[in-house]
């Protein structure tokens, strides 16, 4: 009887996954590689006033969904053996899927514009939000959350990711508007 995939207490994740962490431990490299250069390798268009979010994003949502459905499937087909690997494979499949939605929406549906006057943002996570400049009150920059975050008179807060397109655009215009960033 094959207990290949199967979960217990004595395997580990790379024993259930069947890698070797040495072999392939440059998967780790290369990802780390492109996650620190995610915003030069994929910088997008650069249009003047606008923020958009990078399609790369959407990209690995959908190829989280597939690794879901992946799963789902080795898990129809019996691959996955045993009462107490059900649990571990549905928080897994949790996981999978949030993710899945968060880069989707992160990597798709976001998108702003700006002017002199006014930013328009829309995120599916906050909805529509239209602020004039004048009424801007703070903006402060979230280094390990890697947002910009610009807080409004009527208590409205506009956060502006770094990795979207645009983003050091709006950081200049800031500046030539006189607005310091914390």
């Amino acid at each position: 009887m094959s207990h290949i995939g199967t979960f217990s207490k004595s395997k580990g994740i790379s024993e259930l996954l069947e890698l070797d962490i040495v072999k392939e431990g440059w998967i780790t490299i290369v990802a780390v590689i492109l996650v620190s250069l995610y915003p030069t390798l994929f910088k997008g268009k650069v249009e003047s006033g606008k923020l958009k979010s990078r399609k790369l994003l959407a990209f690995f949502g959908v190829l989280s969904a597939c690794f879901a459905l992946l799963i789902f499937s080795g898990y129809l087909t019996g691959r996955f053996a045993g009462d107490d690997s059900v649990a571990w494979l549905v928080i897994l499949e949790i996981l999978l899927i949030s993710g899945a939605v968060v880069l989707f929406g992160e990597g798709y549906l976001i998108k702003g514009k700006y002017d002199d006057q006014y930013i328009e943002f829309y995120t599916p996570w906050s909805g529509l939000k239209i602020e004039e400049w004048s009424t801007l009150i703070e903006v402060n920059h979230r280094v390990y959350n890697a947002y910009y975050a610009l807080y409004f008179e009527n208590g409205t807060t506009i956060r502006v990711s770094d990795t979207l397109v645009g983003a050091p655009e709006l950081v200049e215009h800031l500046d030539a508007l006189g607005i310091n960033i914390d």
